[in-house]
């Protein structure tokens, strides 16, 4: 598989669990923020925490930039 960007077609949750694999790899967790949640306009739809910091790392993540990065 090595280090290729994810498919033009691809899916949001198939985007979003192969980054969520990618990052498990680094210590990090990545999350969707809940369409009603208060913290939405904050935290983005989706955003990565770093548990080891107890800290969320990165807002409004945008899953296939990422995915790119981190391939």
């Amino acid at each position: 598989m090595g280090n290729q960007a994810p498919p033009a077609g691809a899916t949001e949750p198939a985007l979003f669990k192969r980054l969520q694999r990618k990052l498990k790899h680094q210590g990090q967790h990545l999350h969707r923020c809940r369409q009603d949640s208060r913290d939405l306009a904050a935290l983005g739809r989706f955003y990565v925490i770093d548990p080891a910091i107890h800290a969320v790392v990165a807002t409004n993540v945008d899953l296939a930039d990422w995915l790119a990065e981190v391939a």
